[in-house]
């Protein structure tokens, strides 16, 4: 059964990388895993098998866990006799694009100054290739506004 997308951000991990910053260690290995491998439909079996060529986990480890992740909205999930069989609901882009737009959504509005200083700042420390980037976008959005 097809569900919408709803993904809630729940916790926030600023000292971790990607998208551990917004799921448990396993749970971003197994996306990124995920992600990476492109499967269509897939079993909890299947992810095991892969995890174990890197680490040592049990099959109940990874059951919750991809249970976790159907959960949370990121996986659909049917039953086909007494498996379930899972797929990627969302790809890696709109699973950071709305991690995104919920951290900065919670932003009070009182903050717009600071955070958009503050943006330019990280984006200026990158690179000029960031900067015209940044631009480009800013000239499309006022294309959008002002047609």
């Amino acid at each position: 059964m097809k569900r919408k997308f709803i993904f809630q951000l729940k916790i926030l991990r600023p000292a971790e990388q990607g998208v551990k910053k917004a799921l448990y260690d396993l749970e971003a290995d197994i996306m990124e895993l995920l992600w990476s491998l492109g499967l269509g439909e897939f079993t909890v079996r299947d992810v095991l098998c892969r995890l174990k060529k890197t680490r040592h986990i049990a099959y109940t480890t990874v059951m919750t866990t991809v249970d976790r992740l159907w959960r949370k909205g990121l996986l659909d999930r049917y039953k086909e006799g007494k498996t379930y069989l899972y797929s990627v609901k969302i790809t890696k882009e709109k699973f950071l694009w709305c991690v995104t737009d919920q951290i900065i959504s919670s932003i009070p509005s009182g903050f717009n100054e600071p955070l958009f200083s503050h943006f330019v700042h990280i984006i200026n420390q990158s690179d000029v290739e960031h900067l015209d980037r940044l631009e480009k976008l800013l000239d499309n959005r006022r294309q959008q506004i002002s047609d």
